[in-house]
């Protein structure tokens, strides 16, 4: 689960392309653990197949298309609250 996480995150950033690639490969390698003390469910195991990795990074991709500001356009201004 936590490269399923780090692969949206990286994902979402950008620009990161070989940390990304590291993250997918953890996640799919994450098959042969099964069956090694780990206990693993359908869930599990569909997010460590090609279908759920490609899954994750669509699911990423179609949220960044409705919240990322359009390429040239800037973003809402945030200021850190301290």
């Amino acid at each position: 689960m936590t490269s399923v996480v780090g692969s949206a995150c990286l994902r979402a950033e950008g620009g990161v392309g070989p940390q990304l690639t590291s993250h997918v490969f953890g996640l799919l390698k994450g098959r042969e653990s099964q069956g090694q003390g780990y206990e693993t469910n359908d869930e599990d195991r569909w997010l460590a197949s090609d279908e759920g990795t490609e899954w994750v990074i669509t699911t990423v991709d179609s949220i960044l298309d409705v919240v990322a500001p359009a390429p040239g356009q800037r973003g809402p201004e945030t200021k850190a609250k301290l």
